[in-house]
């Protein structure tokens, strides 16, 4: 459960990726560095927007389970170096560039995998703006209301970048075009 944005540059991207699949594996390369120094601008600073969100309410023993969960994942068994809830959102944002198949494009994503099952949907929450309800420390007796803010990290960021991203991407496919010529 994460968040998605697409950049769709449209069917020119679908005719050179078609292209691109006989042709020279360079190309398709120097094409992924492109894409990825494009959206390397938003990537960083949608990391430093989820880092600076802020949150209201109290502790509620989330980071226990974010640590038990990272350990689990961990090579070495041992515990991460931080359980911090936003931290493991930012390690979870990625991009992914699609040559083929029926989603061809480019898209920036925060994947959940950082985080425990239960806690995935709070990436959606903090972007949201909503607060939600959960148990302090555990105890389900004691209940308390947390809201991350401002809201819009990821979305607004996104609007934020992607008329730049469109315009590094249109370049490096032209470029890749003359190359396949």
């Amino acid at each position: 459960m994460g968040l998605d944005a697409e950049i769709s540059p449209g069917a020119e991207f679908e005719a050179l990726a078609r292209k691109m699949r006989g042709a020279d594996k360079a190309i398709r390369r120097e094409m992924s560095v492109s894409v990825k120094n494009a959206t390397a601008p938003a990537e960083a600073a949608m990391k430093r927007a989820v880092l600076a969100i802020e949150s209201k309410g109290s502790a509620g023993g989330g980071g226990r389970q974010r640590g038990a969960h990272g350990a689990g994942r961990s090579k070495s068994g041992k515990l991460p170096s931080t359980t911090g809830l936003r931290k493991n959102i930012a390690k979870g944002i990625t991009r992914k560039i699609t040559y083929s198949g029926y989603r061809i494009g480019i898209r920036i994503r925060v994947d959940g995998k950082y985080l425990p099952a239960d806690q995935q949907v709070l990436i959606k929450r903090t972007n949201d703006g909503k607060s939600f309800r959960h148990p302090v420390m555990g105890n389900r007796d004691a209940w308390v209301a947390q809201q991350f803010g401002p809201a819009g990290w990821f979305d607004d960021t996104m609007r934020k970048h992607l008329s730049q991203i469109k315009t590094d991407i249109s370049k490096a496919m032209a470029r890749a075009m003359n190359q396949l010529q």
